[in-house]
């Protein structure tokens, strides 16, 4: 093999993994959604009058944006 093709082939393997990577985070997200989601709808009353610190009082979700931000800006 040649050096650009096997460049080129590390280069494929990594941006596999990390589309792997961010298939787990986005199920991750999407699963953690889900389950405040449920958990806001348990609640009697309007689910649009929920505080929204509530919904967020350990700051994961703000942390979790964050953390995809950051992945995105090194990706490029």
């Amino acid at each position: 093999m040649t050096f650009g093709f096997c460049r080129l082939l590390e280069n494929f393997e990594s941006m596999r993994e990390e589309l792997k990577h961010r298939q787990n985070e986005c199920s991750r997200l999407r699963t953690l959604l889900a389950s405040r989601q449920d958990a806001n709808s348990t609640v009697p009353g309007d689910s649009h009058s929920v505080d929204p610190h509530l919904m967020n009082e350990d700051g994961e979700l703000e942390m979790a944006y964050h953390s995809q931000m950051e992945l995105n800006g090194s990706a490029f």
